[in-house]
């Protein structure tokens, strides 16, 4: 129970930072390489990348779906495989 609680606290930490920022997020993909991600979840950076049917999806609570700023595509992280998070300067 308190192992799954931090989880969901840290997972809404990182998506509130997120919605309010442009951050590098560092993780671990599943071949164990080390990736950077310049993403955001800040409305005036993906209004209009959304696609979809307009049903609502069963929210998977184990990953992060963020926006790529630079491959301009959404994409999503697991946290377990979560290192870092930085807010950076963007345009």
């Amino acid at each position: 129970m308190y192992l799954e609680q931090k989880g969901k606290l840290l997972r809404q930490s990182i998506i509130n930072m997120l919605d309010a920022n442009v951050c590098t997020v560092v993780f671990t993909k599943k071949d164990l390489t080390e990736r950077r991600l310049l993403c955001t979840r800040m409305p005036e950076h993906v209004s209009g990348t959304l696609k979809g049917t307009g049903q609502p999806k069963p929210e998977n609570l184990e990953v992060v779906p963020v926006y790529d700023l630079e491959a301009k595509h959404w994409k999503s992280f697991r946290l377990d495989s979560y290192k870092s998070i930085a807010s950076e300067s963007y345009p």
